[in-house]
């Protein structure tokens, strides 16, 4: 039960399935013609015109595999402490209520929903999403070590003689009385 203790993964899970019908659509409409136009043209012009269909078909699945999975697969991914297809599952979920709830007000009622449930793009961009979530916390994790960038030197003189590796107060202070006491150990003692 520990799964439904994290109310932050739920909520980001639903709230990204409540929108995913909506944007689709809203991304499908206004870019949905655009790339289809600008993919026949590009397949036409290298001579493939029998195969248009299908090149199209594919090359457009990619490019909205790509960004559903950046646009939903992230988030999530990032939103989520561990078990990605458990919150994957809730998102299908809330998409699946969604539409459910759109489709009432649509002419051609639930039919709408059994209609885009069968078209095998609907279910790659659902993987895409669980694909992406799933290689977030992968990627956050080879670069949570790194450092992206480097601090900028101490600029006032006590830092002067601190190595490059030590940083803040503490580590020029203990810095600095080791090297006293060295310098102390150092003086002949007659």
């Amino acid at each position: 039960m520990r799964f439904l203790d994290d109310r932050r993964g739920l909520l980001t899970a639903i709230c990204l399935g409540l929108v995913f019908s909506p944007l689709q659509s809203i991304l499908f409409v206004t870019f949905g013609a655009a790339i289809t136009t600008t993919l026949v043209d590009s397949i036409v012009g290298l001579g493939l015109k029998p195969h248009v269909y299908w090149l199209m078909r594919s090359a457009n699945a990619v490019i909205w595999f790509a960004l559903f999975g950046i646009l939903f697969g992230v988030p999530l991914g990032l939103g989520v402490k561990a078990h990605v297809f458990r919150y994957w599952l809730v998102f299908v979920l809330a998409v699946t209520g969604a539409n459910v709830v759109l489709s009432l007000w649509s002419e051609i009622g639930l039919g709408a929903v059994l209609v885009t449930r069968g078209l095998p793009e609907y279910w790659l961009y659902l993987v895409a999403v669980l694909c992406f979530a799933s290689a977030t916390p992968w990627v956050q994790r080879q670069f949570a070590g790194a450092q992206m960038l480097r601090p900028n030197p101490p600029v006032n003189a006590d830092a002067r003689d601190v190595p490059a590796h030590a940083s803040g107060r503490a580590a020029r202070a203990g810095y600095r009385a080791r090297r006293r006491r060295s310098k102390q150990s150092d003086v002949p003692r007659s």
